[in-house]
């Protein structure tokens, strides 16, 4: 049970923390509001757990055992999280119902798969509950629970910061300014990416 904790805490951690998920939350969070980007936020705390549990489930090893895949990955990652950050940074106005949509469902848990912190999340949540190297069931479905878990805190406190934001940022040139401050976060993490071994 202490152990289960201390993986809640550092799933926790690694959640809250900024990165592709978080960011674009708080944008749609402005851009959209709380109601229009919940199928965002459902995307991520059902799409992630997924990849977690098909991690655990074996996939991790497949992954491992032909390095090329990960290349791929991190490649397309990095090249969508690129084009979601100039759409981010060149916004210059809150959306309106008719003029765009959030990202939805579908896409964004889609997007875990391409994803890079969200794989080495999933790597690392699996690794530390399996109690076995083959296939562990429990495990991880334990993985994928947890995962769950803090993504439905931590990546709705990310949406609702934004949703909070959204009229004091509607005043002047504040959301050109924020908008171009999330582009270019986003961007930050994808050099980031592409210079990490």
């Amino acid at each position: 049970m202490t152990e289960l904790l201390i993986v809640f805490v550092t799933m926790s951690l690694l959640t809250v923390t900024p990165g592709p998920n978080n960011l674009l939350l708080a944008a749609s969070g402005v851009q959209h509001g709380f109601r229009r980007s919940l199928p965002m936020l459902l995307g991520i705390v059902v799409g992630f757990p997924v990849l977690v549990l098909c991690v655990g489930l074996g996939l991790g090893p497949v992954f491992q055992a032909v390095p090329l895949i990960k290349t791929i990955l991190k490649i397309a990652g990095s090249a969508y999280l690129l084009y979601l950050a100039w759409q981010v940074a060149t916004t210059r106005t809150l959306a309106t119902a008719q003029a765009s949509d959030p990202i939805g469902f579908i896409k964004m848990a889609g997007f875990q798969w391409v994803n890079p912190k969200v794989w080495s999340m999933a790597v690392t949540v699996t690794s530390s509950v399996m109690v076995t190297e083959t296939i562990d069931l429990r495990g991880a479905l334990t993985a994928a629970l947890i995962i769950m878990a803090t993504t439905s805190i931590f990546n709705t406190a990310w949406l609702v910061a934004g949703a909070l934001m959204r009229d004091w940022l509607n005043v002047g040139q504040r959301i050109v300014w924020f908008n171009r401050l999330m582009g270019v976060a986003l961007a930050g993490f994808v050099v980031s990416l592409v210079l990490s071994p």
